[in-house]
């Protein structure tokens, strides 16, 4: 069962097209947007615009079924953990994930030592300027 509304003669624009009430043996469809004239890339311009909502259809004789409760397991304090390598001895360090550590220090004393030598040439070049 197909239902359908036609407006002649709209002028040009956006409208929201929503529904009222309900009909019989399917979902009541979410509002939605129209525009009046489309454009199409291989033909331009198209009036005759055909808009079509999304709607289910209602399956009858088909109750749902409630699902059972469930009840919430009450929290308790996992237990403590401690690592042992291989040779049985507790492990004090940190695992290794792949990320190299001494790129930083390095880095960082490269960038101070870059930021003195900007300084000094600028105070330097000042002081000749005078």
């Amino acid at each position: 069962m197909l239902h359908s509304t036609v407006f002649v003669k709209l002028s040009s624009g956006l409208y929201l097209v929503t529904q009222e009430g309900i009909i019989d043996g399917y979902h009541s469809t979410s509002p939605f947007l129209v525009t009046i004239p489309l454009y199409n890339s291989e033909n331009g311009w198209i009036y005759d615009v055909e808009a079509l909502p999304k709607v289910e259809e209602v399956v009858s004789g088909i109750t749902p079924t409630t699902p059972p409760t469930t009840t919430k397991p009450q929290p308790t304090d996992p237990p403590a953990t401690t690592e042992v390598d291989s040779t049985g001895e507790d492990k004090d360090e940190l695992i290794q994930t792949g990320q190299l550590n001494w790129p930083v220090p390095v880095l960082a004393g490269l960038g101070l030592a870059l930021f003195a030598y900007g300084w000094a040439t600028l105070f330097l070049k000042k002081k000749e300027d005078q």
